[in-house]
């Protein structure tokens, strides 16, 4: 009976102690949400995009053009820590992180249009708790 008594406890301890490992809050957010802009054959457009983080612990933030628009997009730096936002969450943004995204249209691109995401993905920093990823992305059309 007591060693049923040791296990209990120590299932119970056990969990107790893992409750705020799985208490962890994680979130990320882009801005702007949507880009929908037009760039002559040939030249170079260059915008800014803010990642955010709104969870509780440091995320390494990697942004990654997809789709279409990969092969005429730039992204720098491609990865950053970005440190979460003070709490409550309000605007404006505090410790987000600011990437320049470069559109480079080729000259035989006269009236395409490209469309696809920008896409921002978040890891844990090391040592961190969360053991997962978290991802948001932006939507591009460039004519």
């Amino acid at each position: 009976m007591n060693k049923m008594k040791f296990s209990i406890i120590t299932g119970v301890l056990f969990l107790v102690l893992l409750f705020p490992l799985l208490n962890a809050e994680v979130g990320l957010g882009l801005s702007p949400a949507r880009i929908v802009s037009q760039i002559e054959a040939g030249q170079m457009q260059e915008l800014e995009l803010i990642v955010f983080n709104t969870g509780d612990a440091p995320l390494e933030i990697t942004l990654q053009p997809e789709g279409e628009l990969a092969v005429i997009t730039t992204v720098i730096p491609k990865t950053l820590v970005v440190d979460p936002e003070p709490q409550p969450h309000q605007l404006p943004i505090k410790n987000g992180k600011r990437f320049t995204v470069k559109f480079t249209a080729p000259l035989d691109a006269i009236g395409k249009t490209f469309k696809g995401t920008i896409a921002a993905v978040g890891s844990p920093n090391a040592g961190s708790q969360f053991g997962g990823n978290v991802g948001v992305a932006t939507q591009v059309e460039m004519t």
